[in-house]
This record gives structure tokens, sequence and C-alpha cells, in this order.
């Protein structure tokens, strides 16, 4: 996926930071934290929607990581996946 990926450094780490919805369209503004890019990509409401959905699931994993670590419980590695 392209919205993923950065143009400079190929970094898959790229991060929304925000996003403006025109009709079926939605900019986009990224940053790379690699590199330092920033940049605004248009795509449709639709890839925006599955990159947004994509990012929650990705924060909401590394909260309860860090939670569990903070508390002093044990973590298997097959829980970060």
């Amino acid at each position: 996926m392209l919205l993923v990926y950065c143009p400079c450094c190929a970094s898959q780490l790229l991060v929304p930071k925000e996003w403006v919805e025109y009709g079926d369209r939605t900019v986009i503004a990224r940053r790379c934290p690699d590199c330092g890019l920033e940049d605004l990509v248009t795509t449709t409401c639709v890839a925006a929607a599955a990159w947004a959905r994509q990012e929650l699931a990705i924060t909401g994993s590394l909260r309860g990581l860090a939670d569990a670590l903070a508390d002093g419980l044990p973590v298997l590695l097959s829980e970060i996946a």
C-alpha cells in the first residue's frame, strides 16, 4: 500500500498526522519518523478509513503492551503480533 511507504526512504512507519475529507477523496498529512519527510497524499475515503483502523489497532496493542510492562506482567512474544 503506497500510503504507508515513505517515498524518500521506503520506511513503512509513516504516521498520519491529520486528514480532511473532500467528497469521495481524503487528503492526509503524514510524517516519516525515519527521515523526517512531511508531505500530503490524496486517496479515497475507503483507503483512508482502512489506514485509520490499522493505526488504531496498532496503537491499542502498543498501549496494552506498555501497560503490561509497567505493571510488571510477563509478556509472551506471541501476544505482541
